[in-house]
């Protein structure tokens, strides 16, 4: 009964002293000043809308300071929102690392034409069916639609099925 009692207190020790290490390190991620931004975009769509000179700018804009702000003070989610709303990004993950790496992973939407409307504005058309708004950085080669159009940024066809106006569907369906 003694053995078992000793083996017993050596466990919860053990679980104790885990536990307190565990909430060390968590304390210390928290206080830890981010050093460095690390993105991934991936290239192998061939299109180059989103650059880390880009994502680089976008994060200034937004006040962020790298090798000052500390980890407990980025917002991963907010940071996902603010690139998603970039045109050309399908997909966004931010993770913080212990070695105080911010990483981005970024998947970039694919266009497979580029609309012209009637006056002279154009918008790329992804391989979704949403429409995409051209870049200043980028050209992507794809098809040139042009014609009596009057397509804008932000239209998808799912959103176009849900609305009365059939003249709109059948356009922007016949185009995909």
């Amino acid at each position: 009964a003694m053995r078992r009692l000793i083996n017993i207190t050596i466990w919860a020790l053990f679980v104790i002293g885990v536990l307190l290490l565990l909430s060390f390190t968590y304390e210390k991620k928290k206080e830890k000043v981010c050093v460095e931004v690390k993105y991934s975009i991936d290239m192998l769509s061939g299109n180059h809308f989103v650059t880390p000179a880009r994502l680089d700018g976008i994060l200034k804009s937004i006040g962020f300071k790298v090798g000052q702000d500390k980890f407990k003070d980025i917002d991963t989610k907010k940071l996902e929102r603010k690139l998603l709303s970039i045109s050309s990004i399908e997909r966004v993950d931010v993770f913080k690392n212990m070695n105080g790496t911010l990483e981005i992973k970024v998947e970039q939407r694919k266009p497979i034409a580029r609309v012209f409307n009637r006056n002279g504005y154009s918008v790329y058309l992804d391989d979704n069916g949403k429409t995409m708004q051209v870049s200043d950085f980028y050209t992507a080669r794809v098809l040139v639609i042009n014609g009596h159009l009057n397509l804008k940024v932000g239209e998808n066809i799912e959103a176009i099925t849900h609305n009365d106006s059939l003249k709109g569907l059948t356009l922007i369906d016949e185009l995909y």
